[in-house]
């Protein structure tokens, strides 16, 4: 490792969290870091299904201690509060950052860009958003 740089490895688990059988064996015990990006919306709706509840619930509460858990998404009400009702109940969190906020980007586009976005005759991309983000750390 080179002085001033950090090794990264991202792990990935696909498990259906409404199947117990597909995730009571996954653990985020030797985790530092457990990022929900754009997964709450998905599972929001699903609030009264247990297995769901119980596998967000056995992810955070075997969080080692120092442990970062990142939620990101869009700032519906349902969705920040799902997350703040859950990381609430298995508890032992210290929040560093907390926001619902409107994001809007104005990037100076320059003209070699402009002419890739007529090329493939494509839309500005979107520059706002109106998200939620939160970044805890088990305690």
């Amino acid at each position: 490792m080179q002085s001033g740089t950090v090794d990264i490895e991202v792990t990935f688990e696909a498990v259906d969290v409404t199947i117990p059988d597909q995730w009571s064996a996954v653990s985020t015990d030797l985790d530092d870091m457990l990022i929900m990006n754009f997964f709450i919306s998905e599972v929001c709706s699903l609030k009264l299904a247990k297995s769901v509840w119980d596998c967000l619930t056995a992810s955070l509460v075997s969080l080692k201690a120092g442990s970062a858990l990142v939620f990101n998404d869009s700032n519906a009400y349902t969705f920040h509060s799902y997350f703040d009702d859950l990381s609430g109940r298995v508890g032992g969190f210290a929040t560093l950052v907390s926001e619902n906020e409107q994001l809007n980007v104005a990037p100076d586009f320059d003209e070699f860009f402009r002419q890739c976005m007529g090329r493939f005759d494509s839309a500005t991309p979107k520059l706002a958003s109106n998200e939620a983000y939160r970044v805890l750390v088990k305690q």
